[in-house]
């Protein structure tokens, strides 16, 4: 009871402050204070043994509901695009500090398996959603509709699982790594299947050129950015350190190239987040050797990245937001119709059962139930996906507001699952 007084006290102070001005920059940091205070309250969720990024979505969920209804005042928080810059800031820290944790050869271990599972992900969900979902379940025969559903079902957003994996210290393990090649993957999918959709819509028939095209970039993309990592960002790096050879450049040579890889990854219409983990694969400890500080164990656990050690209170900072803002986009009282929870539910069903089992022809040793689960939350990339929708008109809001209870119960049920799985991962882990 006191908490919630506190809340509102601090809530009014900022509608007060709020209310005397129009300027959109004072705004917005009166925004970004309330966020980060609700990152601090989720982190409630431990204390009921539950992961911190439940919490993050769930009081994202609490705050997006208050300024959808505009409670306190609070009304223009949904509607300022610094709010959104800050939470896509957040994503890319997330992934920069994950690619950070990797490696290129983790990855091409892995990479085989991975390549199973995103086709896998990417094709039993999109058939169930096309054959089954649609014609039985909704009772349309539209194909448009029937492409976009299966194509809903078909993506996945695996920031909430590795943010999982990264909490309990399993990144590095095989059964980890063959989830987050595979979301890369199943990100190129994801965007191929978005083409088709927009085609159907656009256009009214699926390009092979446009396809083509988009593949052509994406290829040429990681190409690129690979070689540049591999042989010019070392000559980089050699001007870079005879102007200055301390830890805070090397924190701004990664966040510099990281922005700018995510940035080139946003221009050919892949996500940021993808350009921000190459990123992080391609920057290794090797390549700053001769820069002070980077050496200096102290403080940081052995097997431990020291530039992902660097960046990580960068991390601390921006990623919770990005999954309190995630959280704020879910509209609670749209999920009170009978008729939208029980669809939801079904759609769930559905996305959860296309998932599951991407990992039955994985070798014993991994983990496959983790693997299935680690590829169910649709998260950010199924509310884009339903945003796009509702603006083609594909769908209503009615069914917006289904779509988005699946995303939302994926998102849960996925990161109760992990949780359980993850820590019996890192006894095993500890145990070797």
């Amino acid at each position: 009871m006191r908490l919630m007084m506190f809340i509102f006290c601090l809530l009014n102070i900022g509608v007060v402050f709020a209310s005397g001005t129009n300027d959109a920059h004072t705004n917005l940091l009166l925004w970004l204070g309330i966020i980060t205070l609700f990152t601090i309250f989720a982190r409630s969720s431990s204390k009921i043994g539950q992961p911190l990024v439940l919490g993050q979505l769930v009081f994202g969920m609490l705050l997006g509901g208050l300024s959808r209804h505009n409670v306190f005042g609070l009304s223009g928080m949904l509607d300022n695009t610094g709010l959104a810059f800050f939470a896509e800031l957040g994503s890319i820290f997330l992934l920069l500090e994950i690619g950070l944790e990797s490696s290129i050869a983790d990855i091409r271990v892995a990479g085989k398996h991975s390549i199973v599972v995103a086709i896998l992900g990417v094709a039993i969900p999109f058939l169930l959603g096309y054959f089954i979902v649609v014609p039985f379940v909704l009772g349309s025969h539209d194909t448009a509709l029937r492409v976009f559903i299966g194509s809903t079902l078909a993506v996945t957003s695996t920031g909430i699982s590795i943010s999982i994996f990264k909490d309990f210290g399993i990144l590095k393990s095989e059964t980890c790594q063959i989830v987050l090649a595979a979301s890369v993957i199943d990100d190129i999918l994801g965007l191929v299947l978005l083409s088709v959709t927009v085609g159907l819509i656009v256009d009214g028939l699926v390009s092979i050129a446009s396809i083509s095209n988009i593949l052509w970039h994406v290829i040429l993309f990681f190409g690129l950015t690979i070689l540049f990592g591999l042989y010019v960002l070392p000559v980089i790096i050699k001007l870079i350190r005879r102007i200055n050879n301390g830890s805070d450049t090397i924190v701004l040579t990664i966040i510099s190239f990281s922005f700018l890889v995510s940035y080139f990854a946003g221009k050919i219409g892949l996500a940021f987040i993808i350009g921000a983990f190459l990123a992080g694969l391609l920057l290794n400890p090797q390549l700053f050797k001769n820069f002070i500080g980077i050496t200096d164990k102290q403080n940081i656990p052995d097997n431990h990245n020291p530039l992902e050690h660097l960046i990580a209170p960068y991390g601390k900072v921006f990623t919770p937001l990005f999954f309190i803002y995630a959280g704020m986009q879910v509209d609670i009282m749209s999920l009170f119709s009978f008729k939208t929870v029980i669809l939801g539910l079904i759609l769930s069903l559905f996305a959860v059962a296309g998932k599951l089992f991407v990992g039955v022809f994985l070798p014993q040793r991994v983990n496959k139930w983790l693997v299935g689960l680690g590829m169910v939350p649709r998260g950010e990339i199924g509310l884009i996906f339903a945003i796009t929708g509702l603006e083609l008109k594909i769908i209503d809001k009615n069914m917006f507001a289904v779509i988005l209870l699946m995303v939302i119960v994926t998102s849960i049920l996925a990161t109760l699952g992990i949780n359980h799985l993850a820590r019996k991962e890192q006894q095993q882990l500890d145990g070797a």
